[in-house]
């Protein structure tokens, strides 16, 4: 049995609840990471799956022959590149707007240069934090595309 699931589709996760008795025939359940169409977004990641060619050559397979191969599985498994040195940079810029978004209420919101300030630093957290997450997804698209 394979699940396929994503860490921005917020109803997916991993299955371990569904483990073989010691004497079955079966492995278990494979659970496989994957980078849908769509992903960091949780509503359109919900939907890639259908659009992830990795996660549907396996499934093609498995109906077709009534066989997975580890292969093609390993090939559709998503693995993040993403960099210690670009976490540790997102985390301190998503930090130091909610630093400043605590001064500004402390100051008592009335400050428009600190709002301005604020806000302009969450805008560019998110964007910063979407732009390396989306890289890393074409990254692993385009390396499963050949």
């Amino acid at each position: 049995m394979v699940n396929f699931w994503s860490r921005y589709d917020l109803i997916s996760s991993r299955i371990s609840s569904l483990q073989p008795a010691n004497n079955a025939p079966w492995k278990g359940v494979e659970n496989v990471e994957v980078a849908p169409v769509g992903a960091p977004f949780p509503l359109a990641a919900h939907s890639g799956y259908f659009r992830d060619t990795g996660a549907m050559s396996v499934i093609y397979q498995a109906i077709a022959s009534g066989k997975i191969s580890d292969q093609r599985l390993i090939r559709s498994e998503f693995k993040s590149e993403i960099k210690l040195k670009s976490k540790i940079t997102l985390t301190l810029l998503f930090l130091t707007s909610i630093i400043g978004a605590f001064v500004w209420v402390y100051l008592g919101g009335e400050n428009g240069w600190l709002q301005l300030c604020v806000v302009l630093l969450m805008l560019l957290s998110l964007s910063a934090t979407f732009s390396v997450v989306r890289n890393d997804f074409k990254r692993h698209w385009k390396a499963n595309a050949d």
